[in-house]
């Protein structure tokens, strides 16, 4: 379980990446799998894309119950300068002009992932499956649950108790 902890001001060097991020398969069940409760993430970077609740290539059995996300503007990619060494020659060229990111999602994750009762601007947008691909990967995402999430314009919209009890105390 991961759960009560404050994210604030995270992706400042980074452009891809989530206040919480998730890799891989989290158990072999929900009744044993991986719960993010409780969190708040708020002020990422602007420019920075990424996920806030990354669930990424191969998550599979995570809950997220009641979770915030606030002040959390959707990034751009950025793949680096063009003309370097380390560029991806044509990809560089979307640098800072495509739309990177959402309140919940990640590339290439297997599914069987519960978002309940979360407070975030976007309810209904899962971002990521679309924009990633692989052959060797059936299609994906499978039994994604959205359940009494509660879109969110600012911190008035939470509970109180919600954010007071975030972060160390």
């Amino acid at each position: 379980e991961i759960s009560g902890n404050l994210f604030e001001h995270f992706l400042e060097k980074l452009w891809d990446g989530g206040a919480i991020y998730t890799n891989g398969a989290q158990g072999q069940g929900y009744d044993n799998g991986l719960v993010i409760r409780q969190n708040v993430a708020r002020y990422k970077r602007a420019a920075a894309g990424g996920n806030i609740w990354y669930t990424d290539g191969g998550s599979r059995y995570v809950t997220l119950e009641e979770n915030v996300s606030i002040d959390n503007p959707v990034g751009t990619v950025d793949f680096g300068p063009c003309l370097t060494g380390s560029s991806f020659e044509t990809l560089c060229l979307a640098t800072g002009l495509v739309s990177y990111g959402a309140d919940m999602g990640g590339c290439l994750p297997v599914g069987d992932l519960t978002y309940d009762g979360n407070y975030l601007p976007d309810t209904t947008t899962f971002f990521g499956p679309n924009l990633c691909s692989n052959s060797y990967i059936p299609p994906y995402p499978v039994n994604l649950l959205f359940i009494d999430n509660v879109p969110t314009a600012s911190a008035a919209d939470v509970p109180g108790a919600l954010l007071q009890q975030a972060g160390a105390q």
